[in-house]
């Protein structure tokens, strides 16, 4: 049958189509992607996910997140909300401008645990 590329159609049917597709996007960063993210970060860029994408540098970046686990929060009831969070390091650019203690959204992401015994 073939590969469906998201966004193409074909007599199978409809790949992924979305309201911002287009029939060339193509799969997705693949290893080499990847390894592009890991240099950009080990020589000093700043990598921001969002939503499950927050697995890439954990799971598959080879000491990209050392330290962090993603924790199974199977009976976890926050759907949505704002929720309040401290500031791990005030010295990181990211932070400049917030107080100790921020608001953040979540809505079904990844739940991160720091060190390893994942509390």
């Amino acid at each position: 049958m073939g590969r469906v590329v998201p966004g193409s159609e074909t007599k199978h049917g409809k790949g992924n189509r979305t309201l911002d597709s287009t029939d060339d996007m193509c799969g997705g960063i693949e290893l080499e992607g990847v390894l592009h993210l890991r240099d950009f970060v080990n020589d000093g860029g700043l990598l921001i996910t969002l939503t499950s994408s927050s697995s890439l540098p954990i799971h598959f970046v080879w000491g990209l997140a050392q330290g962090i686990t993603i924790k199974q929060t199977n009976e976890l009831w926050a759907r949505v909300g704002v929720f309040q969070a401290g500031v791990a390091d005030k010295s990181s650019p990211i932070a400049y401008g917030y107080d100790k203690d921020v608001g953040v959204y979540f809505n079904s992401s990844p739940v991160f645990a720091l060190g390893s015994a994942g509390g």
